[in-house]
């Protein structure tokens, strides 16, 4: 993702270094954070023990499938 910013980026473009810098950043912190979406239900353990067993289950897919 950065390495071609060399080759692409002009000092004369339509956007600034510091903007070209902030959206990077925005791309890496997006593509390596996690959505919370499935979180919302924080107050209801039962909502919360369906969360972990998905999770878990993910988590042996995973393992097995390797």
């Amino acid at each position: 993702m950065c390495n071609w910013t060399a080759w692409w980026f002009k000092v004369e473009g339509l956007k600034s270094k510091e903007e070209i810098a902030d959206t990077i950043a925005d791309l890496a912190v997006h593509a390596v954070g996690q959505q919370d979406t499935k979180r919302h239900a924080r107050n209801d353990p039962q909502a919360a023990l369906r969360i972990l067993r998905e999770d878990l289950a993910y988590l042996e897919r995973l393992i097995i499938e390797r």
